[in-house]
């Protein structure tokens, strides 16, 4: 049985050498984020860790657009159910706390948009290439959510007051302008994002593994100190969010939207300004 057998359809890892290619593969929901790839968002990092061979990973996905973000329908379905509803914000905890101690060097492809937690993933990503058409945008408050691990990331990566802009006010951060703040580190053409991206995988599972995972740890334990009880208020928060009626009606009201559009159009309007 594969090591990484657990992982849910939406989910694939394939091993190259020493990488470990890690592919989103809900291109049909424009790579939107529903309860089983969330927790097997979660759940590929520890097995990543236990992968004795690995070296380093290639985190990308299929279709025009990294991630949506959070998919509405599952948003909805956490409304009527307490129990996923919490266990959701545990596991983002987990994703965050997975992510700033994750020992491997983690390469972030970006195409199109990277929404949400996505943009979270791509942001605490240690090398991250982007797409000329790319962009990030957080949408937890334009969703009546508080913005937990996603403002924070923000904040460590881009400094407090563009943060503050771009997470409050929910606008997209484009390609270009994500390089100019050092938020991302190459952005090149669509059509040479996998060549660059594989290019920095391959060159940082070559180098020696103690010396990149300690150097790596060294720079992301500033990010827990920077955290600190600011996650743990911040995901609490999102808990008493995600069961406010301004964030049901909020919700309701795009995935609506979402399913009177045809599908030339596009299924998920959190990769638009909405």
């Amino acid at each position: 049985m594969s090591h990484y057998s657990s992982l849910p359809d939406t989910l694939r890892v394939r091993i190259e050498g020493p990488v470990r290619v890690v592919t989103i593969t809900r291109a049909e929901a424009k790579n939107a984020i529903d309860g089983d790839l969330h927790h097997g968002l979660t759940d590929v990092f520890r097995l990543l860790r236990e992968d004795g061979d690995a070296r380093a990973v290639l985190l990308n996905a299929e279709g025009d657009i990294f991630s949506a973000g959070g998919d509405y329908t599952w948003f909805q379905e956490l409304q009527n159910d307490r129990l996923a509803l919490e266990r959701s914000v545990e596991e983002g905890w987990t994703l965050l706390d997975a992510l700033i101690r994750f020992p491997l060097p983690l390469v972030t492809a970006i195409q199109g948009g990277a929404v949400g937690v996505a943009a979270s993933i791509g942001i605490l990503s240690d090398i991250v290439v982007m797409s000329e058409d790319g962009f990030y945008r957080d949408t937890h408050v334009k969703l009546g959510m508080t913005a937990a691990d996603g403002g924070l990331a923000w904040s460590m990566s881009a400094g407090l007051q563009i943060a503050k802009e771009y997470v409050l006010l929910g606008d997209r951060l484009t390609a270009a302008e994500a390089y100019r703040l050092g938020m991302v580190n190459r952005v090149v053409p669509r059509a040479d994002l996998e060549r660059v991206s594989r290019d920095y995988a391959e060159r940082l599972a070559a180098l020696p593994s103690r010396a990149v995972r300690t150097t790596k740890r060294g720079f992301n334990m500033q990010l827990e100190r920077l955290g600190g009880g600011a996650f743990e208020y911040a995901l609490a928060s999102e808990l008493v969010s995600l069961m406010s009626p301004e964030h049901a009606q909020t919700v309701s009201k795009l995935a609506d939207r979402s399913i009177s559009r045809s599908p030339a159009e596009g299924s998920d309007p959190a990769a638009e300004d909405s």
